[in-house]
């Protein structure tokens, strides 16, 4: 007479195929997972970066009437006084902020060769321009001079500065 079903030999080569399946599918899905969050984190801390440099730079501004004068700024100041998020600092790559001019902020990445053009990908389709030189990452961000017709009338473009 022939046996119908599964056997115990076949139910347990099943579990050992599914097993060892499933120990090569979640570790590459925990590293997909880690690389998301590693992005996320990025991008939140560069934008709020580039925030925390807007509010510094629209300071100086407001207090010298003038667009021509840009505020000096570290991490530690943006932290402390801009609101930048303090987890910026924990990220895997170093981050340094800076003014280009007065019309151009930038964040720079400090990477690996590997992550920069990961890294430039991942920012493909931002409102940031991107540049590599070397192993660092610029993220760049141009802020427009003029803003509200008040200041187009009373905007003097030679002395970059507001008068009346």
């Amino acid at each position: 007479m022939k046996q119908q079903g599964f056997s115990l030999v076949d139910a347990l080569l099943a579990l050992t195929i599914g097993a060892f399946a499933l120990a090569l599918i979640i570790p590459t899905a925990m590293r997909w997972g880690e690389q998301i969050e590693a992005k996320n984190r990025l991008i939140y801390a560069v934008d709020s970066a580039m925030y925390s440099m807007e509010i510094a730079l629209r300071e100086e501004w407001s207090i010298s009437g003038c667009k021509n004068t840009l505020p000096s700024i570290s991490l530690t100041k943006l932290i402390q006084q801009y609101e930048l998020t303090p987890d910026v600092v924990e990220l895997p790559w170093q981050v340094i902020p800076s003014y280009r001019s007065n019309r151009q902020m930038v964040v720079s990445i400090n990477v690996t060769a590997a992550d920069s053009s990961k890294i430039v990908n991942w920012f493909s389709m931002s409102r940031y321009i991107t540049e590599v030189r070397g192993n660092t990452v610029d993220l760049i961000l141009r802020l427009p001079l003029i803003e509200s017709q008040y200041q187009n009338v009373n905007f003097n473009p030679q002395s970059e500065c507001f008068e009346g």
